[in-house]
């Protein structure tokens, strides 16, 4: 049940636990657990916590492989980062109604965490239920609110349910049997290496969502190396458009890979112009970032739009070319 030399305890916080009970009552006048305080206690299987502990912090019970049972009083507010990460055998948790938030991977890969009860008012940071599998709905979701959190289904084409806001990161990265994937229209995050790389199709309705997506594809073009075309057209031509999509409407998540982004179009200008041929804002693009600076270049693109039959962007591009270069004038006819 617990020594009280088992217990490190300074001012009212638990530091860290000594001892090897399979059952452990943390004694009354603690009102924090501090980080790491628990960390590792392979033996521990079940836990009560006081009335009166505010905080469970940082990596508390981490690791505790054998812990299935804990007792949260509802005097607890805070569970932090990664507080009960990989504690594989926890099945159920009910966290009391005065919980304010849930640290980044609190419950990181709990794998057999079948019930959580969470008050409404929680915050619920990143990552909180990655690999909790045993939360999966019939269709093998995870999902806690609107988060989709992980998918342990057979994989092959999967439509997101209804109601998903957030794809949350590496939600269905280890998946490589993943071929297709459907975004509802109401998602407006997705996060970090949701997807595959091997997934070949994605059908993004909200264009909001289709940009963090195709963001991550072309950051994964640039960091791996390799060639634009040995992307599938369409989905080359999907992160082309997504990118642009990202610098026009000011998504700032891309702003720490932006310079690189825009070396690697320039490095593959001929391939970026044609995958967005049909676009006229591709022409406003490559002029603002100062990547239509040859005539030549333009020339080409004057082509590619002249024989598109596209009017309205050949026009533009034949003004741009006159102002930029001081020729073409006698084509302003047109």
């Amino acid at each position: 049940m617990g020594n009280t030399d088992d217990f490190w305890i300074e001012n009212g916080v638990l530091k860290r636990y000594w001892g090897r009970d399979r059952e452990v009552i943390i004694p009354y006048g603690v009102t924090s657990i501090g980080n790491n305080a628990f960390e590792r206690c392979e033996s521990i299987r079940s836990v009560m916590i006081p009335e009166g502990v505010t905080i469970i912090g940082w990596q508390a019970f981490a690791w505790c492989k054998s812990l299935k049972s804990i007792t949260i009083p509802e005097s607890v507010r805070s569970i932090r980062i990664s507080a009960f990460r990989e504690c594989v055998n926890l099945t159920s948790v009910t966290l009391p109604e005065g919980v304010t938030d849930i640290g980044r991977y609190a419950f990181f890969m709990c794998s057999s965490l079948t019930n959580i009860t969470i008050p409404d008012s929680a915050i619920i940071d990143e990552g909180a239920f990655y690999g909790c599998k045993g939360l999966a709905d019939q269709e093998g979701f995870v999902i806690v609110r609107d988060v989709l959190y992980g998918y342990f289904g057979p994989g092959g084409e999967v439509i997101i349910p209804d109601g998903v806001k957030t794809i949350g990161f590496q939600a269905f990265y280890k998946y490589k049997n993943l071929t297709g994937v459907t975004i509802p229209s109401g998602v407006t995050k997705i996060g970090e290496n949701a997807f595959p790389w091997s997934v070949s199709e994605v059908i993004c309705n909200t264009p909001y969502a289709a940009s963090y997506f195709e963001k991550y594809v072309l950051q994964a073009l640039v960091y791996l190396g390799g060639p634009l075309t040995d992307l599938p057209e369409k989905q080359w031509k999907e992160a082309a458009m997504g990118l642009m999509y990202a610098l026009e409407h000011g998504i700032t998540e891309i702003d720490p890979w932006r310079e690189t982004y825009l070396e690697y179009i320039r490095s593959h200008i001929r391939d970026f112009i044609e995958a967005v041929q049909s676009r006229r804002s591709v022409l406003l693009f490559l002029i603002r970032e100062e990547m239509l600076d040859d005539e030549k270049e333009a020339r080409r693109l004057l082509d590619i739009y002249g024989e598109e039959g596209d009017t309205e962007a050949k026009a533009f591009l034949l003004q741009y070319i006159h102002d930029r270069f001081g020729s073409g004038s006698e084509d302003l006819t047109f």
